[in-house]
């Protein structure tokens, strides 16, 4: 049974939605992404999640380093002070997230869905990450209530190999804190744009820190909380 018949059958709603930032080994990039849960509002209205409800997140415990963990904690902050959403670490798990990581991921005890994942894998481990050259990838996994369509857990995940290559200055667009941002923002249900911003497909048009504009990207997500 594919993934995606799976989650037709449990959650009797739209696919899961997957975004993967590819590295080419010339270092030129290639975005794979279907519609976003923006992109797809003319089809349903879209809610950025179930009923704006804190988002409780789970850190993956494999390769977690200080630097990484201020780095998810930073970049949540940012991207709650954006959408209004709020977002709640409430521990690390051992597991490793796959596709169909809101139908089967762990439960805190009566919870209808798993947290959402934030972690650093090798893209041998988990198909979120298509091959060995994609850098990071997001999926966001929507139920319909009635004409809503609202998300409801997902993940986010970075090819830990790559990660490295990846700036940790504030000089260039290309940083892994705009990196985390980028993802999180296809977590949150953003698209990709076409002005320059965090959420632009192509890293070069990313600032060296967000600013206002992106700020106002958020504010692009069919309901701000």
């Amino acid at each position: 049974m594919t993934d995606y018949t799976r989650s037709l059958r449990i959650f009797l709603v739209l696919p899961v939605l997957v975004v993967a930032y590819v590295m080419a080994p010339n270092r030129a990039q290639q975005v794979v992404t279907p519609e976003s849960a923006y992109a797809q509002q003319t089809l349903r209205k879209t809610v950025t999640w179930k009923n704006c409800e804190p988002i409780s997140v789970v850190l993956g415990k494999k390769n977690m380093t200080p630097e990484k963990n201020r780095l998810v904690r930073e970049s949540l902050k940012f991207v709650g002070d954006a959408t209004g959403l709020r977002f709640v670490i409430v521990g690390t798990t051992g597991e490793i997230p796959q596709i169909d990581w809101s139908i089967v991921g762990p439960k805190a005890p009566g919870a209808q869905y798993p947290p959402v994942y934030v972690g650093w894998l090798d893209d041998e481990e988990t198909n979120i990450l298509a091959d060995n050259s994609t850098l990071g990838a997001s999926v966001a996994n929507p139920i319909a209530v009635k004409s809503d369509r609202q998300l409801v857990s997902g993940a986010v995940v970075f090819n830990n190999s790559l990660y490295q290559s990846v700036s940790s200055s504030k000089t260039s667009g290309e940083t892994r804190r705009n990196l985390m941002i980028h993802e999180l923002g296809h977590l949150v249900g953003l698209g990709h744009v076409t002005s320059p911003s965090i959420m632009h497909s192509n890293p070069d048009k990313w600032p060296s820190t967000p600013t206002l504009e992106d700020l106002k990207t958020f504010d692009k997500l069919p309901t701000n909380c």
